[in-house]
């Protein structure tokens, strides 16, 4: 029990020792600062951190001569890489874009003017077919006309040389001249024609329909 009295005294002591002797030292120090004035201390200090300037630059030439770099240069390469790469994929997006905004419009251009080729050719089958159409008209009106003139002048010629007409001959021949003045036919069925059919006898024969 003594023994271990002793000895914690014996620690404390030297703990005390200890700490009495760095208070001195940190003492010293100071009163050593003091004498050597407040220029001293700020050449001091200036010369501290152009030591660690210097040590940064000389620690930074032997990192780039032994091809090493330090974490915030990796991370700003790495950050310009990817705005590098950004900066192409934009570029490459508007290149496309334009390209495409002029294959677009020339495709709309070709499509207009095809279109517009289009247009007219069906503008001139349309008036092709008008024309064929008009003639077709034209060509059939006139064989109608003549068709009836030839019936018309037929009937004329039988009823003349026969010297009379029927009532059923009568209405006949005024129907079909009709149906020619109606295709516009007019020349000589009124100058001639009719006037010499209207001049005949009209013979009702047995069992006609029309009466006397």
């Amino acid at each position: 029990m003594d023994s271990l009295l002793l000895s914690t005294l014996r620690r404390n002591n030297f703990s005390f020792l200890r700490k009495g002797l760095r208070d001195n030292e940190m003492i010293s120090v100071l009163n050593e600062i003091n004498s050597q004035g407040i220029f001293t201390i700020i050449l001091c200090v200036v010369l501290v951190l152009l030591l660690i300037v210097e040590g940064t630059k000389l620690w930074k030439g032997t990192l780039e001569s032994l091809g090493l770099k330090t974490n915030k240069e990796l991370q700003e390469q790495s950050l310009n890489k990817r705005l590098d790469e950004l900066e192409h994929k934009i570029k490459t997006v508007e290149n496309s874009f334009m390209n495409n905004q002029e294959v677009y419009h020339n495709q709309s251009i070709e499509i207009r003017n095809h279109l517009q080729e289009n247009q007219e050719n069906l503008s001139n089958q349309i008036t092709e077919l008008s024309t064929v159409i008009n003639d077709f008209a034209t060509t059939s009106k006139e064989c109608t006309v003549a068709s009836f003139r030839s019936s018309l002048w037929r009937m004329h010629r039988d009823f003349v040389s026969q010297g009379y007409i029927t009532p059923d001959g009568l209405k006949t021949f005024l129907d079909m001249g009709n149906l020619y003045e109606r295709c516009g036919g007019d020349d000589i069925y009124h100058e001639k024609l009719l006037p010499e059919i209207k001049a005949l006898e009209v013979h009702y024969p047995e069992g006609s329909v029309y009466n006397e």
